[in-house]
């Protein structure tokens, strides 16, 4: 009897660890999300710290940037590209190589190459454009046909100085004039290389 009864238990006692009850009632499990890995192995003197960055650009005055092909506001954001782990052994000077989307339709002849078009989003800003400068303070092609000007490595980090800022590409005119420039967003995308030799 005693034999039944420790059985009836042990059977009782089995069947709740098998299939446990929870206090809090059932367990929901949901989609959280997705997260993606990007990352590259290169076989070169140095490493860039971060692929990707965003320069956010201060503010203009549309009075302040409207007065005529050509005009700068003087406003330039400084921005950095990082090279990490460098082996001067390997190679001893870098350049840097941009690449930008263009319309030479909207960039006049002069700056066509170092100019590329900013206005973008819902509200863009006609008739502006930006200009890359480097560490010797001159414009940087975007169109890919040039490099930067030469740096030369330093070993474990190379830190390579830019600066962005805003260029007028048409006449001053009256706001509301046909062809004159507007405010609105500014947003502009640039691919770079690196050339180590």
């Amino acid at each position: 009897m005693i034999n039944k009864a420790l059985i009836a238990f042990a059977s009782s006692l089995l069947s709740v660890c098998l299939n446990p009850v929870y206090a809090a009632g059932e367990v929901t499990t949901v989609y959280g999300g997705n997260i993606n890995f990007i990352g590259r192995v290169v076989n070169a003197a140095c490493a860039v710290s971060s692929e990707s960055q965003t320069v956010i650009l201060d503010q203009v005055r549309l009075a302040n940037l409207n007065k005529g092909i050509g005009h700068t506001p003087g406003n330039n954001k400084n921005f950095t590209i990082e090279l990490v782990d460098c082996d001067t052994s390997v190679s001893s000077e870098v350049e840097v190589t941009f690449l930008a989307p263009t319309d030479a339709s909207k960039i006049p002849a002069a700056y066509q190459g170092v100019t590329f078009i900013a206005g973008s989003g819902a509200n863009p800003a006609q008739g502006v454009g930006l200009q890359i400068f480097d560490w010797t303070h001159q414009p940087v092609r975007v169109d890919g046909t040039a490099p930067s000007a030469t740096r030369t490595l330093s070993d474990v980090r190379t830190v390579l100085p830019f600066s962005v800022g805003f260029i007028s590409l048409v006449e001053a005119l009256a706001v509301g004039t046909d062809g004159a420039m507007a405010a609105g967003s500014i947003e502009g995308s640039v691919n770079f290389d690196i050339r180590y030799f």
